[in-house]
C-alpha cells in the first residue's frame, strides 16, 4: 500500500489496482481458490480501509476515458476497491463538488456514487452545472427514470 500512496500514478502498474481489487473482490476477478489467505485478505482490506480522499483521486485517475467503468475494465476494479473505504460516499461527494478538477474525475465519481446511492444521488448530481457535461444529465434522466444506475448492467 505505501509503494501505491508513495508513487505518482504514471509509476504505477495498471496491473496493481487489479491485485488490489482482489481484496474487497468483485464477480469479473478471476480467482482460484487458495490463491490468497483470508488473513491475507483481510490485513489488505485493512490497509485500504486507511485509504482516504487522495487515494480516491489516484485511484479514479487509473480508468480510461474510453471503457469508463464497466464490466471487466479497470474501473471495476477501481469502483471496488473506493467501495470499501470508509466514507467513500463523503469523498465521492467532495470530488464532484470540486469545480478545479479535471472533469474525468467527477464524471467518474458521479458513476460510482450513483450507483451506491441511486436517487439518494439525484441532489449533489443536479449540483453539477448542465453545461459542464453532457455526460451528468443523462446519469439524471436514467436514475429519474429507473431509480438506479448500474455501469454492470
Amino acid at each position: 500500500m505505501d509503494f501505491f500512496k508513495n508513487q505518482p500514478t504514471e509509476n504505477i502498474p495498471d496491473f496493481l489496482i487489479y491485485i488490489l481489487a482482489h481484496l474487497p473482490w468483485h464477480s469479473d476477478i478471476s480467482y482460484y481458490n487458495g490463491t490468497m489467505t483470508s488473513e491475507a485478505q483481510e490485513y489488505g482490506k485493512l490497509q485500504l480501509k486507511k485509504f482516504g480522499k487522495i487515494e480516491i483521486l489516484k485511484l479514479l485517475d487509473f480508468i480510461d476515458e474510453e471503457n469508463s467503468i464497466a464490466r471487466g475494465t479497470i474501473g471495476q476494479s477501481v469502483e471496488a476497491i473506493i467501495s470499501i473505504i470508509p466514507n467513500f460516499q463523503t469523498y465521492l461527494k467532495e470530488i464532484i463538488e470540486t469545480d478545479d478538477l479535471d472533469l474525468k474525475f467527477i464524471e467518474f465519481a458521479a458513476i460510482i456514487y450513483a450507483f451506491h446511492l441511486g436517487t439518494e444521488s439525484l441532489n449533489v448530481l443536479k449540483a453539477i452545472p448542465e453545461d459542464k457535461s453532457w455526460f451528468i444529465p443523462g446519469l439524471i434522466n436514467h436514475i429519474e427514470e429507473y431509480e438506479e444506475f448500474n455501469p454492470y448492467a
